[in-house]
């Protein structure tokens, strides 16, 4: 399951032109909305899973993305084809990993290759047989942390929409 962070606009706060022009303009408002969430949001998600050293293959930073949501004034930020986003944001209960992959993962990102890497491996998959893997908040965190911004670079668009 791909974890997909939606969030709805709330226009209590805005200028009155520019609640008239979310209300009377919602497919212009949507893009600027998405405008906005690829300028500044994703690009903060993108970093925070960056950081992550548990990240394997790139995927769900790379496929990251934002969407806007038909008929109503709201963008998704997701990363859809990255199966195991869910398991990043969550943490996954006990699994039995890909030994291989886990060899591969290992060499490349720690650096530990041969007998050693084997040995880091197996530890890590005894790991996540066991105990499953924690969880490394990406969506939630970054929301919070460029919410203001994200909204700042929206009033900002669609103020030079609407000519204010």
């Amino acid at each position: 399951m791909v974890p997909t962070f939606s969030f709805k606009l709330d226009i209590k706060s805005l200028e009155a032109s520019i609640k008239k022009a979310i209300a009377t303009l919602p497919k212009e408002t949507r893009n600027r909305l998405r405008t906005s969430a690829l300028a500044v949001l994703v690009p903060a998600v993108k970093e925070k899973v960056r950081k992550n050293w548990s990240i394997y293959l790139g995927s769900l930073e790379q496929k990251m993305t934002a969407t806007a949501v038909k008929d109503e004034v709201a963008v998704d930020i997701s990363s859809f084809g990255a199966k195991y986003g869910l398991n990043v944001e969550l943490g996954a209960p006990p699994h039995t990993a890909d030994l291989e992959k886990l060899i591969d993962y290992v060499r490349k990102k720690h650096g530990v290759a041969g007998p050693e890497g084997v040995a880091w491996a197996n530890a890590i998959f005894r790991k996540l047989q066991d105990k499953g893997s924690e969880p490394h908040p990406y969506l939630i965190p970054t929301w919070d942390a460029t919410k203001d911004a994200f909204f700042m670079d929206f009033v900002a668009r669609m103020k030079a929409f609407i000519g204010t």
